[in-house]
Parts: C-alpha cells; structure tokens; sequence
C-alpha cells in the first residue's frame, strides 16, 4: 500500500489471498492483472487507488470480496473477465458495479491467429503435429503457456507435446494452437 510508483500488478497463479489495504492508496496503478485462479481479495485492497484502467481477472468463478474500488474505477475502467463468464460477472459484488465488463480468451493469446487463419496450416492427429504452408528450411519455433521452448528446429512434424495450448512461430507466421 502507499507505493506512488507502482504502475501495474500481476498476481501470480500461486497467491491464494490478496490482503487488506494491500494496493490502497497507490496513485499510479493503471493495470492489475489476477492470474490466480483461486484467490481472496481483502477489504479494502484496491481502496484510494482511483486511476486503474484495466482489470484482468482470470477467475471462473467470481470472487465475492470489498476490494472497495473507487467510483472512477467503476465508472471508466475495463474489467476483463475469462470467456463465456460475463453473466456470472453481472450478477455478483463488487464485479458488477462495473459499467465496462469485457470477456477475454483467458490464455492472454487472442491477438494471435489460429491455425487455419492464413498460409500456416497445423493440424494436430494423435498428438503428433503436423507444419504446412512453409518452406521445409524455415525454423519452427513452439512455445507452451509458461514461454518456454516446447521445440525448435526445421521440421514438418512435431511430437511430443503435452495436452495444452502452444504458440507456433515459422518465419513471420504466427499461429495458436491446442493438443
């Protein structure tokens, strides 16, 4: 609380509990986002804290709390809520004070094509993926959910991969994909 330079704020799937009075009075906080997925947000938490833009809440269901958000964050700012969970949003405090509510794709990858968007074609069979509408020299690149290199290298079949949602780089060509 009382930090005049935080800007933004991302909590990480691990937290449990945000505490009372934890981002009070934090003039130049403009972004929270809430990764967990199972969290408590204390009393007061989000008090005084009148300039927050963007809300990203990534629970499906929604938390029943008095963060005590001030009229202006209600009023003007964006609450991004996981897809197909906006009505569940509507219907709960302090949630539904907020008068710009917006559904999200929730893997924080919805600027990125999918698969059958352009040239790049993957198609997925029994785990095993496969890469069209690239040249065989082009460097594949597939990274999972944490960032991290789930392959590399120049072929036109991967395997593998665990049951998730990845993102494909080839050259220019960026798609999203799932196994």
């Amino acid at each position: 609380s009382e930090c005049t330079k935080l800007v933004s704020v991302t909590i990480s799937a691990s937290v449990t509990s945000i505490g009372k009075y934890a981002f009070c009075h934090c003039p130049a906080l403009t972004s929270v986002t809430i990764l967990a997925t199972k969290t408590s947000i204390g009393q007061s938490a989000f008090s005084f804290s009148e300039n927050i833009k963007d809300i990203y809440i990534h629970c499906e269901v929604p938390v029943k709390c008095e963060p005590e958000f001030a009229a202006d964050v209600t009023m003007n700012a964006i609450l991004h809520v996981p897809a197909g969970k906006l009505n569940e949003y509507n219907k709960i405090d302090p949630w539904r004070q907020f008068n710009n509510i917006v559904e999200m794709d929730s893997s924080g990858v919805e600027g990125i094509a999918t698969a059958q968007d352009g040239k790049l074609r993957i198609s997925v069979n029994h785990g095993v993926v496969r890469v069209e509408g690239i040249d065989n020299s082009i460097c594949v690149t597939v990274y999972n959910m944490q960032g991290c290199v789930a392959f590399q290298g120049s072929s036109d079949s991967i395997t593998n991969l665990e049951p998730g949602l990845y993102i494909l780089k080839a050259g220019k060509q960026t798609v999203k994909f799932t196994i």
